[in-house]
Protein backbone atom coordinates (compact mmCIF):
# COMPACT_ATOMS: atom_id res chain seq x y z
CA UNK A 1 0.00 0.00 0.00
CA UNK A 2 1.49 3.42 -1.32
CA UNK A 3 2.62 6.10 1.38
CA UNK A 4 0.84 9.42 0.96
CA UNK A 5 1.19 12.46 -0.81
CA UNK A 6 -0.31 14.63 -3.16
CA UNK A 7 1.80 11.28 -5.57
CA UNK A 8 1.89 8.57 -3.01
CA UNK A 9 -0.98 8.07 -0.84
CA UNK A 10 1.60 9.00 1.92
CA UNK A 11 0.56 12.29 3.68
CA UNK A 12 3.10 14.41 4.22
CA UNK A 13 3.83 16.82 6.93
CA UNK A 14 6.54 19.39 8.10
CA UNK A 15 7.62 19.64 11.66
CA UNK A 16 10.39 20.07 14.28
CA UNK A 17 10.33 17.06 16.52
CA UNK A 18 9.94 18.60 19.72
CA UNK A 19 7.66 16.76 22.37
CA UNK A 20 7.74 17.63 26.59
CA UNK A 21 8.60 13.97 28.45
CA UNK A 22 6.46 12.80 31.11
CA UNK A 23 9.36 11.51 32.92
CA UNK A 24 12.70 13.77 32.19
CA UNK A 25 15.72 11.47 30.92
CA UNK A 26 18.56 11.18 33.29
CA UNK A 27 22.22 10.00 32.58
CA UNK A 28 22.84 6.62 33.31
CA UNK A 29 26.21 5.77 35.08
CA UNK A 30 29.34 7.57 33.20
CA UNK A 31 29.91 7.92 29.19
CA UNK A 32 31.01 4.42 27.49
CA UNK A 33 34.18 4.29 26.03
CA UNK A 34 35.31 0.71 24.72
CA UNK A 35 38.53 -0.75 25.51
CA UNK A 36 40.96 -1.78 23.31
CA UNK A 37 40.70 1.39 21.08
CA UNK A 38 43.86 2.20 19.27
CA UNK A 39 44.50 5.59 18.59
CA UNK A 40 41.71 8.65 17.59
CA UNK A 41 38.64 5.99 17.36
CA UNK A 42 35.83 8.41 17.21
CA UNK A 43 34.00 5.78 19.25
CA UNK A 44 29.85 7.43 19.34
CA UNK A 45 29.91 8.08 15.40
CA UNK A 46 26.66 5.89 14.84
CA UNK A 47 24.83 3.96 18.01
CA UNK A 48 22.13 1.75 18.23
CA UNK A 49 19.88 -0.42 20.67
CA UNK A 50 18.18 -3.30 21.33
CA UNK A 51 13.99 -3.29 21.55
CA UNK A 52 14.58 -3.67 25.71
CA UNK A 53 17.23 -0.93 25.91
CA UNK A 54 19.68 -3.53 27.36
CA UNK A 55 22.14 -3.61 24.49
CA UNK A 56 23.96 -0.89 22.86
CA UNK A 57 26.27 -0.96 20.17
CA UNK A 58 28.59 1.94 19.50
CA UNK A 59 30.72 2.46 16.29
CA UNK A 60 33.63 3.75 16.02
CA UNK A 61 34.73 4.40 12.62
CA UNK A 62 38.66 5.45 13.26
CA UNK A 63 39.95 2.85 15.39
CA UNK A 64 43.12 1.42 14.46
CA UNK A 65 44.38 3.99 11.15
CA UNK A 66 40.39 4.27 10.39
CA UNK A 67 40.23 0.19 10.34
CA UNK A 68 37.40 1.05 12.71
CA UNK A 69 35.31 -1.30 15.02
CA UNK A 70 32.16 -1.10 17.17
CA UNK A 71 31.75 -2.05 20.55
CA UNK A 72 28.81 -3.91 22.80
CA UNK A 73 27.75 -2.86 26.19
CA UNK A 74 25.11 -4.21 28.08
CA UNK A 75 23.39 -3.22 30.99
CA UNK A 76 22.27 -5.09 34.13
CA UNK A 77 20.70 -3.33 37.07
CA UNK A 78 21.14 0.18 36.02
CA UNK A 79 24.58 -0.69 35.39
CA UNK A 80 26.34 -0.15 31.87
CA UNK A 81 29.17 -2.56 31.02
CA UNK A 82 31.16 -3.49 28.06
CA UNK A 83 30.56 -7.08 26.95
CA UNK A 84 33.35 -8.87 25.43
CA UNK A 85 36.15 -7.32 22.97
CA UNK A 86 35.71 -4.82 20.37
CA UNK A 87 33.63 -6.53 17.16
CA UNK A 88 36.01 -6.32 14.05
CA UNK A 89 35.03 -8.01 11.03
CA UNK A 90 37.94 -10.26 9.08
CA UNK A 91 39.28 -10.51 5.74
CA UNK A 92 39.15 -6.47 6.84
CA UNK A 93 42.22 -3.76 4.49
CA UNK A 94 43.33 -1.02 6.25
CA UNK A 95 41.04 2.18 6.22
CA UNK A 96 37.61 -0.16 6.27
CA UNK A 97 36.20 2.62 8.66
CA UNK A 98 34.11 -0.11 9.85
CA UNK A 99 31.51 0.98 12.51
CA UNK A 100 30.56 3.92 10.15
CA UNK A 101 27.10 2.70 10.18
CA UNK A 102 25.79 -0.09 12.87
CA UNK A 103 22.57 -1.86 13.48
CA UNK A 104 21.34 -4.41 16.13
CA UNK A 105 18.32 -6.48 16.04
CA UNK A 106 15.80 -5.96 18.73
CA UNK A 107 16.74 -9.03 21.14
CA UNK A 108 20.18 -7.41 20.86
CA UNK A 109 21.96 -10.95 19.34
CA UNK A 110 22.53 -9.67 15.59
CA UNK A 111 24.53 -6.83 14.81
CA UNK A 112 25.63 -5.44 11.52
CA UNK A 113 28.19 -3.21 11.20
CA UNK A 114 29.31 -1.08 7.95
CA UNK A 115 32.77 -0.37 6.30
CA UNK A 116 32.26 1.87 3.74
CA UNK A 117 35.67 2.63 2.50
CA UNK A 118 36.84 -1.40 2.57
CA UNK A 119 38.32 -2.37 -0.45
CA UNK A 120 39.62 1.11 -1.91
CA UNK A 121 35.48 2.69 -1.25
CA UNK A 122 34.10 -0.12 -2.46
CA UNK A 123 32.72 -0.80 0.73
CA UNK A 124 31.64 -4.06 2.84
CA UNK A 125 29.56 -4.92 6.25
CA UNK A 126 29.81 -7.64 8.75
CA UNK A 127 27.72 -9.53 10.80
CA UNK A 128 28.36 -10.40 14.44
CA UNK A 129 26.01 -13.38 16.23
CA UNK A 130 25.97 -13.39 20.36
CA UNK A 131 25.28 -16.79 21.68
CA UNK A 132 23.74 -17.72 24.77
CA UNK A 133 26.94 -17.15 27.38
CA UNK A 134 27.45 -13.02 25.64
CA UNK A 135 30.30 -14.48 23.40
CA UNK A 136 30.15 -12.28 19.80
CA UNK A 137 31.56 -13.97 16.49
CA UNK A 138 31.62 -13.26 13.37
CA UNK A 139 28.81 -14.94 11.45
CA UNK A 140 29.96 -15.60 7.96
CA UNK A 141 32.06 -13.60 5.34
CA UNK A 142 31.44 -9.91 4.68
CA UNK A 143 28.91 -9.14 2.98
CA UNK A 144 29.63 -7.38 -0.39
CA UNK A 145 26.74 -7.10 -3.22
CA UNK A 146 27.31 -8.84 -6.16
CA UNK A 147 27.45 -6.78 -9.24
CA UNK A 148 28.31 -3.85 -6.90
CA UNK A 149 31.19 -1.56 -8.81
CA UNK A 150 33.65 1.25 -8.17
CA UNK A 151 33.36 3.52 -5.16
CA UNK A 152 30.18 1.82 -3.88
CA UNK A 153 30.76 2.61 -0.61
CA UNK A 154 28.54 -0.52 1.16
CA UNK A 155 28.21 0.33 4.72
CA UNK A 156 27.42 4.30 4.48
CA UNK A 157 24.42 2.79 6.00
CA UNK A 158 23.05 -0.32 7.74
CA UNK A 159 19.47 -1.76 9.15
CA UNK A 160 18.16 -4.92 10.60
CA UNK A 161 14.84 -5.73 10.42
CA UNK A 162 13.44 -6.88 14.16
CA UNK A 163 14.55 -10.80 14.09
CA UNK A 164 18.26 -9.69 12.35
CA UNK A 165 17.26 -12.09 9.76
CA UNK A 166 17.38 -9.58 6.79
CA UNK A 167 20.03 -6.86 6.31
CA UNK A 168 19.91 -3.55 4.27
CA UNK A 169 23.23 -2.56 3.18
CA UNK A 170 23.45 1.30 1.48
CA UNK A 171 25.98 1.46 -1.40
CA UNK A 172 25.60 5.28 -2.10
CA UNK A 173 28.39 5.68 -4.69
CA UNK A 174 27.19 2.63 -6.67
CA UNK A 175 26.96 3.97 -10.16
CA UNK A 176 23.70 5.19 -11.61
CA UNK A 177 22.57 6.85 -8.30
CA UNK A 178 23.56 4.52 -5.99
CA UNK A 179 21.61 1.50 -4.16
CA UNK A 180 20.46 -0.45 -0.93
CA UNK A 181 21.55 -3.96 -0.76
CA UNK A 182 19.57 -6.77 0.72
CA UNK A 183 20.80 -9.86 2.51
CA UNK A 184 19.14 -12.36 4.25
CA UNK A 185 19.89 -15.40 6.87
CA UNK A 186 18.71 -19.27 7.28
CA UNK A 187 20.44 -21.42 9.01
CA UNK A 188 23.55 -18.99 10.38
CA UNK A 189 24.35 -18.25 6.64
CA UNK A 190 23.88 -14.96 4.67
CA UNK A 191 23.01 -14.84 1.23
CA UNK A 192 22.10 -11.46 -1.65
CA UNK A 193 18.63 -11.20 -2.19
CA UNK A 194 17.78 -9.78 -5.41
CA UNK A 195 20.24 -7.41 -7.62
CA UNK A 196 19.79 -4.25 -5.15
CA UNK A 197 17.06 -1.37 -4.46
CA UNK A 198 17.98 1.04 -7.32
CA UNK A 199 16.33 3.41 -9.42
CA UNK A 200 15.74 3.51 -13.06
CA UNK A 201 19.42 5.42 -14.38
CA UNK A 202 16.69 7.61 -16.12
CA UNK A 203 15.69 9.32 -12.94
CA UNK A 204 18.12 7.41 -10.42
CA UNK A 205 21.20 9.39 -11.70
CA UNK A 206 22.95 11.88 -9.01
CA UNK A 207 20.64 10.82 -6.12
CA UNK A 208 23.50 8.96 -4.11
CA UNK A 209 20.51 6.42 -2.85
CA UNK A 210 21.23 4.37 0.12
CA UNK A 211 22.99 7.03 2.23
CA UNK A 212 20.32 7.30 4.58
CA UNK A 213 17.77 3.65 5.09
CA UNK A 214 15.50 2.03 7.34
CA UNK A 215 13.70 -1.38 7.23
CA UNK A 216 10.32 -1.91 9.35
CA UNK A 217 10.44 -4.59 12.03
CA UNK A 218 10.01 -7.28 9.44
CA UNK A 219 12.24 -6.46 7.26
CA UNK A 220 9.36 -6.02 4.19
CA UNK A 221 9.26 -2.29 3.98
CA UNK A 222 12.73 -0.08 3.15
CA UNK A 223 12.44 3.19 3.20
CA UNK A 224 15.83 4.27 1.19
CA UNK A 225 16.70 8.18 1.63
CA UNK A 226 19.29 9.87 -1.29
CA UNK A 227 20.67 13.43 -0.49
CA UNK A 228 21.16 14.55 -4.34
CA UNK A 229 18.28 13.81 -6.55
CA UNK A 230 18.50 15.67 -9.96
CA UNK A 231 16.78 18.66 -8.84
CA UNK A 232 19.38 18.91 -5.78
CA UNK A 233 16.34 18.65 -3.57
CA UNK A 234 16.49 14.79 -2.09
CA UNK A 235 13.90 12.38 -1.62
CA UNK A 236 13.30 8.79 -0.17
CA UNK A 237 12.37 6.59 -2.09
CA UNK A 238 10.30 3.06 -0.37
CA UNK A 239 10.64 -0.01 -1.63
CA UNK A 240 8.19 -2.93 -0.43
CA UNK A 241 9.18 -7.03 -0.20
CA UNK A 242 6.43 -10.25 -1.63
CA UNK A 243 7.31 -13.32 -1.67
CA UNK A 244 11.10 -12.47 -1.21
CA UNK A 245 10.55 -10.17 -4.52
CA UNK A 246 11.39 -6.21 -3.68
CA UNK A 247 9.30 -3.48 -5.63
CA UNK A 248 9.98 0.12 -5.62
CA UNK A 249 6.70 1.61 -4.76
CA UNK A 250 5.19 4.57 -7.10
CA UNK A 251 6.41 7.90 -6.78
CA UNK A 252 9.41 9.47 -4.31
CA UNK A 253 8.97 11.42 -0.78
CA UNK A 254 9.88 14.84 -0.89
CA UNK A 255 7.81 17.42 1.67
CA UNK A 256 5.68 19.89 0.19
CA UNK A 257 8.11 23.03 0.73
CA UNK A 258 11.67 21.41 -0.05
CA UNK A 259 13.45 23.56 -1.49
CA UNK A 260 17.19 23.53 -1.58
CA UNK A 261 17.47 27.53 -1.76
CA UNK A 262 16.51 27.52 1.51
CA UNK A 263 19.77 25.78 2.54
CA UNK A 264 18.86 21.98 2.81
CA UNK A 265 18.32 19.08 1.21
CA UNK A 266 15.79 16.78 2.18
CA UNK A 267 16.39 13.36 3.09
CA UNK A 268 19.66 13.43 4.93
CA UNK A 269 18.55 10.74 6.98
CA UNK A 270 15.57 8.44 7.23
CA UNK A 271 13.81 6.84 9.87
CA UNK A 272 10.78 3.86 9.63
CA UNK A 273 8.14 2.96 12.27
CA UNK A 274 8.16 -0.93 13.21
CA UNK A 275 4.99 -1.39 11.24
CA UNK A 276 6.32 0.13 8.48
CA UNK A 277 3.69 2.93 7.90
CA UNK A 278 5.40 5.85 9.54
CA UNK A 279 8.59 7.03 7.85
CA UNK A 280 10.47 10.19 8.58
CA UNK A 281 12.64 12.21 6.41
CA UNK A 282 15.45 14.45 7.62
CA UNK A 283 16.11 17.82 5.96
CA UNK A 284 19.78 19.01 6.69
CA UNK A 285 19.02 21.57 9.44
CA UNK A 286 15.72 22.78 8.42
CA UNK A 287 13.09 19.99 10.21
CA UNK A 288 12.32 16.98 9.41
CA UNK A 289 9.17 15.38 7.21
CA UNK A 290 7.06 12.80 8.57
CA UNK A 291 5.27 10.80 6.32
CA UNK A 292 2.50 8.10 6.77
CA UNK A 293 0.42 5.71 4.92
CA UNK A 294 -3.02 3.70 5.79
CA UNK A 295 -2.47 0.90 8.26
CA UNK A 296 -4.40 -2.15 6.28
CA UNK A 297 -7.75 -2.57 8.13
CA UNK A 298 -8.58 -6.34 6.68
CA UNK A 299 -12.36 -6.10 7.16
CA UNK A 300 -13.53 -9.20 7.70
CA UNK A 301 -17.40 -10.58 8.06
CA UNK A 302 -19.05 -13.27 9.97
CA UNK A 303 -22.66 -14.24 10.08
CA UNK A 304 -24.53 -15.46 13.18
CA UNK A 305 -26.31 -18.50 11.95
CA UNK A 306 -25.38 -19.95 8.40
CA UNK A 307 -27.72 -21.99 7.41
CA UNK A 308 -30.33 -20.10 8.38
CA UNK A 309 -34.23 -20.62 8.06
CA UNK A 310 -36.22 -18.66 5.78
CA UNK A 311 -38.27 -15.60 7.93
CA UNK A 312 -35.56 -15.65 11.03
CA UNK A 313 -33.26 -13.08 11.44
CA UNK A 314 -29.28 -13.44 10.98
CA UNK A 315 -26.71 -11.15 12.05
CA UNK A 316 -23.82 -10.17 9.96
CA UNK A 317 -20.88 -8.58 12.07
CA UNK A 318 -18.15 -7.17 10.51
CA UNK A 319 -14.78 -6.37 12.33
CA UNK A 320 -11.97 -3.60 11.41
CA UNK A 321 -8.44 -3.57 12.90
CA UNK A 322 -8.22 -2.24 16.69
CA UNK A 323 -8.40 1.55 16.53
CA UNK A 324 -10.05 2.31 13.35
CA UNK A 325 -13.06 4.88 12.88
CA UNK A 326 -15.71 5.41 9.99
CA UNK A 327 -18.40 3.28 8.44
CA UNK A 328 -19.31 -0.10 7.20
CA UNK A 329 -21.94 -0.49 4.04
CA UNK A 330 -22.93 -4.20 4.03
CA UNK A 331 -24.38 -5.68 0.46
CA UNK A 332 -26.34 -8.59 -0.31
CA UNK A 333 -26.16 -9.67 -3.83
CA UNK A 334 -24.58 -6.78 -5.08
CA UNK A 335 -27.22 -4.57 -3.54
CA UNK A 336 -26.85 -2.00 -0.47
CA UNK A 337 -28.24 -2.25 2.18
CA UNK A 338 -27.85 -0.41 5.54
CA UNK A 339 -24.27 2.25 6.67
CA UNK A 340 -23.72 1.30 10.04
CA UNK A 341 -20.59 3.54 12.29
CA UNK A 342 -18.53 1.31 13.76
CA UNK A 343 -18.28 0.53 17.34
CA UNK A 344 -15.47 -0.66 19.01
CA UNK A 345 -14.19 -2.10 15.33
CA UNK A 346 -16.88 -4.15 13.95
CA UNK A 347 -20.31 -2.98 13.33
CA UNK A 348 -23.51 -5.24 12.76
CA UNK A 349 -26.83 -5.62 10.68
CA UNK A 350 -29.74 -8.00 10.95
CA UNK A 351 -31.87 -8.76 8.37
CA UNK A 352 -34.81 -11.22 8.17
CA UNK A 353 -36.32 -10.83 4.37
CA UNK A 354 -33.92 -13.13 2.89
CA UNK A 355 -35.43 -15.12 0.61
CA UNK A 356 -35.10 -18.60 0.15
CA UNK A 357 -31.71 -19.67 -1.29
CA UNK A 358 -27.77 -18.62 -1.47
CA UNK A 359 -26.99 -14.67 -0.89
CA UNK A 360 -23.82 -12.96 -1.33
CA UNK A 361 -22.71 -11.11 1.72
CA UNK A 362 -20.11 -8.39 2.07
CA UNK A 363 -19.12 -5.45 4.22
CA UNK A 364 -16.95 -2.71 2.25
CA UNK A 365 -15.15 -0.37 5.01
CA UNK A 366 -14.62 3.53 4.47
CA UNK A 367 -11.40 4.09 5.76
CA UNK A 368 -9.70 7.04 7.77
CA UNK A 369 -7.15 9.25 8.22
CA UNK A 370 -5.29 5.95 9.48
CA UNK A 371 -6.71 2.64 7.94
CA UNK A 372 -7.56 2.69 4.29
CA UNK A 373 -10.08 1.56 3.07
CA UNK A 374 -11.02 -2.64 2.94
CA UNK A 375 -13.82 -4.92 1.61
CA UNK A 376 -14.23 -8.23 3.67
CA UNK A 377 -14.26 -11.69 2.61
CA UNK A 378 -17.31 -12.98 0.96
CA UNK A 379 -20.57 -14.82 3.24
CA UNK A 380 -22.36 -17.08 0.93
CA UNK A 381 -25.74 -17.10 3.55
CA UNK A 382 -27.52 -19.87 2.72
CA UNK A 383 -31.50 -19.62 3.29
CA UNK A 384 -33.25 -23.01 3.70
CA UNK A 385 -37.20 -23.42 3.29
CA UNK A 386 -39.23 -25.92 5.15
CA UNK A 387 -41.84 -26.22 2.84
CA UNK A 388 -44.51 -23.34 0.81
CA UNK A 389 -47.85 -22.18 2.10
CA UNK A 390 -50.40 -21.61 0.54
CA UNK A 391 -53.59 -19.15 -0.08
CA UNK A 392 -56.71 -19.30 -1.77
CA UNK A 393 -57.07 -17.03 -4.21
CA UNK A 394 -59.15 -13.91 -5.70
CA UNK A 395 -61.57 -14.46 -2.13
CA UNK A 396 -64.59 -12.46 -2.62
CA UNK A 397 -66.66 -11.78 0.83
CA UNK A 398 -69.59 -9.88 0.71
CA UNK A 399 -69.79 -6.13 2.91
CA UNK A 400 -70.61 -7.02 6.71
CA UNK A 401 -70.05 -10.37 5.63
CA UNK A 402 -67.44 -13.44 6.51
CA UNK A 403 -66.51 -16.47 4.50
CA UNK A 404 -63.32 -18.99 4.92
CA UNK A 405 -59.53 -18.28 2.95
CA UNK A 406 -58.53 -21.74 2.75
CA UNK A 407 -54.60 -22.25 3.73
CA UNK A 408 -52.36 -25.27 3.19
CA UNK A 409 -49.38 -26.35 2.88
CA UNK A 410 -47.00 -27.84 0.07
CA UNK A 411 -45.97 -31.07 2.00
CA UNK A 412 -47.27 -32.09 5.54
CA UNK A 413 -46.18 -30.28 8.59
CA UNK A 414 -43.44 -31.43 11.06
CA UNK A 415 -44.81 -33.74 14.11
CA UNK A 416 -45.22 -30.47 16.69
CA UNK A 417 -47.54 -29.57 14.07
CA UNK A 418 -47.16 -25.80 12.69
CA UNK A 419 -48.66 -22.20 13.31
CA UNK A 420 -49.17 -19.93 10.68
CA UNK A 421 -49.70 -16.54 11.10
CA UNK A 422 -52.27 -14.21 8.87
CA UNK A 423 -52.43 -10.45 8.66
CA UNK A 424 -54.61 -7.37 6.67
CA UNK A 425 -52.49 -5.59 5.04
CA UNK A 426 -55.72 -2.99 5.48
CA UNK A 427 -57.88 -4.09 8.58
CA UNK A 428 -60.00 -1.22 8.43
CA UNK A 429 -61.54 -3.18 5.28
CA UNK A 430 -61.00 -6.81 5.85
CA UNK A 431 -59.97 -8.41 8.96
CA UNK A 432 -58.74 -11.98 9.37
CA UNK A 433 -58.04 -14.72 11.83
CA UNK A 434 -54.74 -14.22 13.83
CA UNK A 435 -53.92 -17.96 13.59
CA UNK A 436 -54.22 -21.43 12.72
CA UNK A 437 -52.34 -24.71 13.70
CA UNK A 438 -52.26 -27.34 11.66
CA UNK A 439 -51.17 -30.37 13.13
CA UNK A 440 -48.13 -32.64 12.64
CA UNK A 441 -48.33 -34.92 9.35
CA UNK A 442 -51.54 -32.66 7.49
CA UNK A 443 -51.12 -30.07 5.19
CA UNK A 444 -54.42 -27.98 6.39
CA UNK A 445 -55.73 -26.96 9.79
CA UNK A 446 -59.13 -28.79 11.53
CA UNK A 447 -60.75 -24.79 11.09
CA UNK A 448 -60.10 -22.71 8.12
CA UNK A 449 -59.52 -19.22 9.24
CA UNK A 450 -62.58 -16.34 8.68
CA UNK A 451 -61.86 -13.01 6.85
CA UNK A 452 -64.49 -10.77 7.46
CA UNK A 453 -65.77 -7.92 4.89
CA UNK A 454 -65.75 -4.65 6.76
CA UNK A 455 -65.35 -2.14 3.66
CA UNK A 456 -65.73 -2.02 0.47
CA UNK A 457 -62.24 -2.30 -1.69
CA UNK A 458 -59.35 -4.75 -1.93
CA UNK A 459 -56.73 -5.93 0.37
CA UNK A 460 -53.68 -8.15 0.78
CA UNK A 461 -54.25 -11.16 3.49
CA UNK A 462 -50.52 -12.35 4.38
CA UNK A 463 -49.62 -16.04 5.81
CA UNK A 464 -46.14 -16.86 7.13
CA UNK A 465 -44.80 -18.90 9.56
CA UNK A 466 -40.75 -19.63 10.17
CA UNK A 467 -38.98 -20.89 7.62
CA UNK A 468 -41.72 -21.23 5.40
CA UNK A 469 -41.96 -19.76 1.82
CA UNK A 470 -44.86 -17.33 2.82
CA UNK A 471 -48.08 -16.61 0.98
CA UNK A 472 -50.12 -13.25 -0.05
CA UNK A 473 -53.40 -13.41 -1.86
CA UNK A 474 -56.75 -10.48 -2.19
CA UNK A 475 -59.28 -10.25 -1.02
CA UNK A 476 -62.03 -7.88 -2.34
CA UNK A 477 -65.43 -6.64 -0.17
CA UNK A 478 -68.18 -5.86 -2.35
CA UNK A 479 -71.91 -4.96 -2.32
CA UNK A 480 -74.79 -4.01 -4.41
CA UNK A 481 -75.84 -0.22 -5.00
CA UNK A 482 -79.43 0.12 -6.47
CA UNK A 483 -81.70 2.83 -6.81
CA UNK A 484 -85.41 2.98 -5.41
CA UNK A 485 -87.45 3.67 -8.58
CA UNK A 486 -86.19 2.55 -12.66
CA UNK A 487 -87.18 6.58 -13.49
CA UNK A 488 -87.68 10.26 -11.90
CA UNK A 489 -90.09 12.73 -13.42
CA UNK A 490 -89.19 16.29 -12.16
CA UNK A 491 -90.13 19.79 -12.95
CA UNK A 492 -87.48 22.31 -14.37
CA UNK A 493 -85.93 24.77 -11.52
CA UNK A 494 -86.79 22.28 -8.78
CA UNK A 495 -85.42 19.56 -6.59
CA UNK A 496 -86.62 15.89 -6.15
CA UNK A 497 -84.89 13.24 -4.20
CA UNK A 498 -84.02 9.93 -5.68
CA UNK A 499 -83.37 6.91 -3.04
CA UNK A 500 -79.89 4.69 -3.41
CA UNK A 501 -79.81 1.40 -1.73
CA UNK A 502 -76.85 -0.79 -0.33
CA UNK A 503 -77.17 -4.58 0.11
CA UNK A 504 -75.54 -4.52 3.61
CA UNK A 505 -75.18 -1.78 5.89
CA UNK A 506 -72.56 0.72 5.50
CA UNK A 507 -69.06 0.62 7.55
CA UNK A 508 -68.97 1.88 11.16
CA UNK A 509 -67.09 5.01 8.97
CA UNK A 510 -70.11 5.67 6.61
CA UNK A 511 -69.54 4.94 2.60
CA UNK A 512 -68.90 7.44 0.17
CA UNK A 513 -70.67 6.90 -3.45
CA UNK A 514 -69.69 8.62 -6.63
CA UNK A 515 -72.65 10.64 -8.73
CA UNK A 516 -73.00 11.96 -12.52
CA UNK A 517 -75.44 13.22 -14.62
CA UNK A 518 -74.64 12.17 -18.50
CA UNK A 519 -76.88 15.31 -19.34
CA UNK A 520 -75.70 18.17 -16.95
CA UNK A 521 -78.26 20.84 -18.92
CA UNK A 522 -81.15 18.93 -18.56
CA UNK A 523 -80.68 17.30 -14.66
CA UNK A 524 -77.92 17.80 -12.27
CA UNK A 525 -76.48 15.89 -8.97
CA UNK A 526 -74.33 16.63 -6.41
CA UNK A 527 -70.65 14.98 -7.34
CA UNK A 528 -70.93 12.64 -4.52
CA UNK A 529 -73.60 11.21 -1.54
CA UNK A 530 -72.50 9.02 1.51
CA UNK A 531 -74.41 6.53 3.25
CA UNK A 532 -74.21 6.94 6.74
CA UNK A 533 -72.86 4.41 9.18
CA UNK A 534 -74.88 1.46 9.49
CA UNK A 535 -77.34 2.56 6.99
CA UNK A 536 -78.78 1.26 3.99
CA UNK A 537 -79.93 4.05 1.87
CA UNK A 538 -79.18 7.21 0.99
CA UNK A 539 -81.48 10.36 -0.34
CA UNK A 540 -79.98 11.38 -4.09
CA UNK A 541 -80.82 15.26 -4.85
CA UNK A 542 -81.85 15.81 -8.02
CA UNK A 543 -82.26 19.11 -9.81
CA UNK A 544 -84.02 19.96 -12.95
CA UNK A 545 -82.26 22.28 -15.41
CA UNK A 546 -84.58 22.26 -18.63
CA UNK A 547 -86.98 19.65 -20.31
CA UNK A 548 -85.56 16.66 -21.61
CA UNK A 549 -83.80 13.40 -20.28
CA UNK A 550 -81.17 12.50 -18.21
CA UNK A 551 -79.15 9.63 -16.62
CA UNK A 552 -78.01 9.82 -13.16
CA UNK A 553 -75.05 7.17 -12.41
CA UNK A 554 -73.96 6.21 -8.97
CA UNK A 555 -70.57 3.78 -8.08
CA UNK A 556 -67.91 2.44 -5.96
CA UNK A 557 -65.61 1.69 -9.03
CA UNK A 558 -64.24 -0.72 -9.36
CA UNK A 559 -65.57 -2.27 -6.04
CA UNK A 560 -69.22 -1.69 -6.24
CA UNK A 561 -71.22 -1.33 -9.97
CA UNK A 562 -72.55 1.34 -11.68
CA UNK A 563 -76.32 1.70 -11.18
CA UNK A 564 -78.93 4.45 -12.50
CA UNK A 565 -81.50 6.04 -12.44
CA UNK A 566 -83.82 7.77 -15.60
CA UNK A 567 -84.62 11.36 -15.26
CA UNK A 568 -87.33 13.21 -16.97
CA UNK A 569 -87.78 17.03 -16.51
CA UNK A 570 -90.44 18.72 -17.82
Amino acid sequence: MPFSDKVLGWTALACSLVSAANAQFMQQGFKQVGTGGVGSSLQGSSVAISADGNTALVGGPSDNQNTGAAWVFTRSAGRWEQQGVKLVGGNAAVNSNQGSAVALSADGNTALIGGPMEGSALGAAWVFARSSDGIWTQQGGKLVGAGVDGFAQQGAAVALSADGNTALVGAPGSLFGGTALVFTRSGGSWSQQGSGLALPISSGSGSFLGASLALSADGNTAVVGGFGASDLVGSAWVFTRSSGVWTEESGRLVGTDSNPANGGTNTVSVALSADGYTALSGMGGLGTFVFARPKPSNASLSSSQNPSLFGGAVTFTATVAGGATGTLTFAVDGVNQATVPLSGSRAQFPISNLSPGNHSVVAAYSGDRTFAASTSNIVTQTVTSLGAISLWANTVVGLDQSTRLPVSLAKPAPPAGLTIYLASNDPSKVTVTPSVFIPGGRTSPNSQPMVNGINVGTVNISATALGYTPDTQSVRVTATLAFARCCVTIYSSSSQSAVLNLSAPAPSGGLTVQLYSDNTKVATVPATVTFAPHTTSANVPLTGVTAGAATIHASVLPDLADVSVKVTVR
